[in-house]
């Protein structure tokens, strides 16, 4: 039996001579290269991170910057300046009269300007720009959010002539801060509705007030609550039928406002207490004072496209000097000093329509009524009061507005007299 034996091929003395060294060596190579790429990985890596913190740093700053406040912790405040010139020219028939720049009655509707009888002038064309307006805010972040600020002015204060240089002295509006949910300072009063009509100047019976106070806001997501501590001043009217002021307030008015707002157009109700009081203002040593208060539902209703509806109602005993330029007072005073207050009743109407994106129109009336006691007031004293407005307004260049508005207005006093206004209105204004 034959054994045959595996044949095996051996490699050449000098190839195995070769692999010894070489191999060795490529491994060698191999670790050096993996090392350098692996080096210059973790290089490119932290370069990398490097630039990432870098980019954040800056994304921080920039959000600091961006909120007013830098890195070093310093406060950054932003002010800006606004406003708006304003040009009027009015022709009204009759005219109240007054000296040239002082018959501010020409200028604007409020009952008590409204001419009687044939009293007035037969008709007065007049041009101002007393409605022009300039304002400051400021916005400065705080722990608290942010404390903002406004001043505001315009130039109905004391009236100059109108022979050389119609020089109308400025007056304040506005100058309040908010921070937070908190405003301190002079404003529109917080009895103030909402959907006032859309008219060049404010209806015979608008309700209105400015003054200082104090006021909490709580906004919701469909709208806010308001409640203010505001500047108390009762008015009077006195057995000769003339207005008193005593001046004699110890407690603030309080004021309120609930506003509602939805696709449907917005609506608020607001409320009024407040203390009449006086304290020997007609006869001394006599003091009386009597609580008194006020209802206002407004609101502003979407109709069809951007039309809208706008109505409100105020009524109360002691709202006289919140509605119609406070033409009817707060009540009446007697002969013995003893305050009755009287109830007025105010309302609104107004449609506005729009022609085109930068045309619109409104139709407006509005109407105002006063209880008047005549057991203590003379049948002299205003009874009721409306006026009727019509407009068109263009705002077909960016900032700019301009048109016209008829405004008729009647008045009638208790004893039956009664007179009326008619007027033409050009404006043009530019906000800035």
């Amino acid at each position: 039996m034959k054994i045959y034996a595996e044949k095996r091929h051996s490699m050449p003395y000098y190839l195995s001579s070769i692999s010894r060294i070489c191999f060795p060596a490529l491994l060698a190579l191999f670790y050096l290269n993996t090392t350098a790429i692996a080096k210059d990985v973790d290089r490119e890596i932290e370069l990398l991170r490097q630039k990432l913190e870098q980019q954040n740093q800056r994304i921080e700053e920039l959000e600091k910057e961006q909120s007013g406040i830098k890195s070093d912790n310093s406060i950054r405040s932003f002010l800006t300046v606004g406003g708006r010139v304003q040009f009027d020219a009015l022709y009204n028939r009759p005219s109240v009269g007054g000296p040239g720049g002082g018959n501010s009655g020409d200028l604007s509707v409020w009952p008590g300007a409204v001419p009687l009888d044939s009293s007035g002038e037969r008709g007065q064309f007049n041009f101002h720009g007393r409605d022009s307006r300039i304002w400051l805010k400021s916005r400065i972040p705080t722990i608290e959010g942010y404390l903002a600020s406004l001043i505001e002015v315009d130039f109905w204060g004391s009236s100059g002539n109108e022979k050389i240089s119609n020089s109308h002295n400025i007056r304040l509006r506005h100058a309040y801060l908010e921070i937070g949910q908190l405003t301190m300072g002079q404003t529109n009063s917080t009895f103030h509705g909402t959907g006032n009509p859309d008219t060049f100047v404010l209806p015979a019976t608008d309700v209105f007030a400015r003054q200082p106070q104090i006021r909490f806001t709580q906004a919701f997501q469909s709208g806010d609550f308001r409640i203010a501590l505001e500047q108390a001043e009762t008015t009077l009217t006195n057995t000769s039928g003339i207005q008193l002021t005593p001046d004699d307030d110890r407690y603030p008015d309080i004021a309120s406002r609930l506003t509602l707002r939805g696709d449907w157009g917005e609506a608020s109700l607001s409320g009024l207490f407040r203390e009449i009081r006086s304290d020997g203002a007609l006869v001394a040593g006599v003091e009386d004072h009597v609580w008194g208060y006020g209802l206002y539902a407004s609101g502003r209703l979407n109709t069809f496209g951007v039309d809208n509806l706008r109505l409100g109602i105020a009524y109360g005993d002691a709202i006289g000097r919140y509605v119609a330029g406070n033409t009817y007072n707060d009540g009446a005073i007697d002969s013995q000093g003893q305050i009755k207050l009287q109830t007025i009743v105010n309302a609104h109407i107004s449609y506005q329509h729009w022609w085109s994106d930068n045309i619109r129109s409104n139709l407006a009336y509005a109407y105002v009524h006063a209880d008047n006691d005549l057991n203590i007031v003379p049948a002299t004293v205003d009874k009721e009061a409306y006026s009727l407005h019509m407009n068109i307004i263009f705002t077909t260049v960016d900032n700019v507005l301009y048109g016209m508005e008829y405004v008729h207005a009647e008045r009638e006093l208790e004893n039956g007299q009664d007179g009326e206004l008619d007027r033409v209105q050009f404006r043009m204004r530019y906000d800035f």
